[in-house]
């Protein structure tokens, strides 16, 4: 019944021991402990409970290079305190082999060789690999077999063995170990490498930094995922081509290959990159030769000769990836068209952004490109591109540079020197970078914004009260002129209102309108003096314009109509009124009050019911013209009488 039984036993060295064909191989029970069970066979047996080996109530023994195959229950089981297993018995196995390992009536009673589950060997494979290498009694020539499609390899060769093996490895293969000093490539374009996941688990690649070879290199294979992998020391790390398509690649560190780091060629199509590194290397991340409709997000590709470049490449989308300390961040060559590129980052390399020979169509959008040593934006020989919000400054030559392209364009970047770029409606970026886009480049001085549009060499902008106020007492930026780019109506107050800087420049409305409700002055000076006030329609006031002892004022070209007083003259000397229209002010049209006469000349306005100081022209009586017909008081002009007044006589 039993082939070797030890009861109550102890220190004995079974060995050498051939215990099959009985109801039990070898037992042993009540506590036969510290044993020695040694290279014995125990196949084959078939009793009530058809055990191997078997060890009851027995501890601390050690089981060592035995065979226990095909018995009809377990092969190798323990049974601790009358319902426990071999947990806490102190019973050590090592190198055996079998097929099963204990599991009684629902519970656990396995004995586990060292470092793995069950017995090192199994029955199918035996001593030729171990068990977890074994597959319907085949070896799997030292790759580890775990089951549901997943495998482990632990070299170049039994990782391409492994990523070839549809049946036993047809959804993960992972890496277990470095793999250093590869002669060659190591990944070389398995077969069945389809349809499945190469998990380097943080594992490094490393090659022999000599010869033409790869890291992992994959020709015309889809619908893979390579991850978590560390290539490094070869010609190029990882490399797909010819149609190798619908493939991810996800965080893998591609560092220090002489030529690429990541290289897609030919074709290759509809691929994802994300959270990759790839530095050091002579091409950081390379898409070349019709490899389109790909996505890079999330990938850093810095200190490379070329950090991410798109060569014959169309439609791939270039999100958050970070391509900085290259000579080129991101360079598109070659018809690289209709590519969306945001949100990357591509500082201290030489060019930032490049794109050359006829790259065209692409759509560049909120990315950053500072502190680059020629060019943030650099665009020869390609056209129709789309720039839009992105941040270009600090580089030392130019921010954005187009040499030789047409219809591209753009809005909202920011950049302080551009050249042959304007974005929409502005000369050079919308935004400056001292000022970001707190305010558009044309209202932004020494790093602070003011509301007005500084046009440089003294000349501003503005289109309210509030900002032609501010732009005329600003002496440093428009200290020459100050332009009204647009109409201000409903004016509650007075508009223009005695700026303190307003001294010695020029206020030209441009033939816009300054239009209140009532009340206040649409100009109003006191103790300023040589200023201009020219091209300006005023009405709507107390008083269109008020000069209160002010001198060297100029006012021409100005229509002031329907105020109580067109302009008021108040204490003011040498100053100049010229071809100006002051009419239908109910009060006054021209109101002189104290000061000395004031030279003007070809001015149009009537005569007033109530005029305590009444204005002449030079040469004339009152205006020049009048209001109602253009009339002019000097009657040797003609002898046509205007309006029923005989002294005045029409021009």
């Amino acid at each position: 019944w039993y082939g070797i039984r030890l009861e109550s036993s102890s220190t004995n060295n079974i060995i050498n021991n051939n215990a099959s064909l009985n109801g039990e191989g070898i037992y042993l029970s009540y506590s036969s402990n510290n044993n020695n069970i040694t290279n014995n066979t125990a196949n084959l047996n078939s009793g009530t409970y058809g055990y191997g080996i078997w060890l009851w109530d027995s501890y601390n023994n050690i089981l060592t290079n035995n065979k226990a195959c095909k018995n009809s229950y377990f092969d190798i089981s323990c049974l601790i305190g009358g319902g426990e297993g071999c947990e806490g018995s102190g019973n050590i196995g090592v190198d055996n082999e079998c097929n099963t390992t204990g599991n009684n009536r629902g519970k656990t009673y396995s004995l586990n060789d060292t470092g793995t589950t069950g017995c090192t060997y199994s029955c199918a494979c035996g001593t030729a690999c171990t068990a977890d290498r074994c597959f319907g009694g085949v070896c799997a020539n030292n790759y580890k077999i775990l089951g549901d499609g997943v495998c482990e390899c632990d070299s170049c060769d039994t990782c391409n063995q492994a990523l070839n093996d549809n049946t036993n490895c047809g959804k993960l293969v992972k890496l277990t170990a470095n793999i250093t000093n590869v002669a060659g490539t190591c990944i070389n374009d398995p077969a069945n490498f389809t349809n499945k996941t190469f998990d380097c688990q943080g594992n490094t690649i490393d090659g022999d930094d000599n010869g033409w070879d790869y890291g992992i290199y994959l020709s015309g294979k889809t619908n893979n995922t390579i991850k978590n992998c560390i290539v490094t020391g070869f010609r190029h790390g990882i490399y797909l081509e010819s149609s190798s398509n619908y493939n991810i690649l996800t965080n893998n560190t591609a560092n220090n290959n002489t030529n690429h780091g990541i290289y897609l060629l030919f074709s290759s199509n509809y691929n994802i990159l994300t959270n990759n590194t790839a530095n050091n290397n002579t091409y950081g991340i390379l898409l070349h030769s019709s490899s389109n409709n790909n996505i890079l997000t999330n990938n850093t590709a810095n200190s490379n000769g070329y950090g991410i470049y798109l060569y014959s490449s169309l439609n791939n989308i270039l999100t958050n990836n970070t391509a900085s300390s290259n000579n080129f961040g991101i360079y598109l060559e070659s018809s690289s068209n209709n590519n969306t590129l945001t949100n990357n980052t591509a500082n201290n390399n030489a060019y930032g952004i490049y794109l050359y020979s006829s790259s065209n169509y692409n759509t560049i959008t909120n990315n950053t490109a500072n502190l680059n040593g020629w060019f943030g934006i650099y665009l020869e020989s390609s056209s129709n591109n789309i720039l839009n919000t992105n941040i270009l400054c600090s580089n030392i030559k130019e921010d954005i540079n187009i040499s030789i392209g047409s219809g591209n364009s753009g809005d909202n970047n920011k950049c302080d020197k551009a050249s042959g770029y304007n974005d929409t409606g502005t000369t050079g970026c919308t935004y400056s970078c001292a000022c970001g886009t707190a305010c558009t480049a044309d209202r932004c001085f020494e790093g602070v914004c003011a509301n007005y549009k500084i046009l440089g060499d003294g000349v501003c902008e503005c289109d309210t009260c509030d900002t032609c106020n501010q732009a005329l007492n600003d002496s440093t930026k428009c200290g020459r002129l100050v332009k009204l780019t647009a109409n201000i109506t409903n004016v509650a107050g007075t508009c223009i209102n005695n700026p303190d800087n307003f001294n010695n420049k020029i206020f030209d409305c441009q033939g816009h309108t300054i239009s209140g409700t009532g009340s206040g002055h649409g100009i109003y000076l006191k103790f300023r003096s040589g200023n201009a006030i020219k091209n300006c329609v005023i009405n709507g006031f107390g008083s269109g314009i008020t000069v209160d002892a002010s001198s060297s004022i100029v006012v021409r070209d100005v229509v002031a109509t329907s105020n109580l007083y067109g302009i008021q003259l108040i204490a003011s000397y040498s100053s100049d009124l010229h071809n100006n229209r002051f009419c239908s002010n109910s009060n006054s049209n021209i109101n002189l009050n104290g000061g000395n006469q004031i030279p003007g000349d070809s001015n149009t306005c009537d005569k007033s019911a109530w005029l305590p100081n009444n204005w002449d022209d030079d040469g004339t009586t009152g205006c020049t013209w009048n209001c109602a017909g253009k009339c002019n008081n000097n009657c040797s002009l003609c002898n046509i009488t205007c309006g029923g007044d005989s002294s005045l006589k029409c021009d």
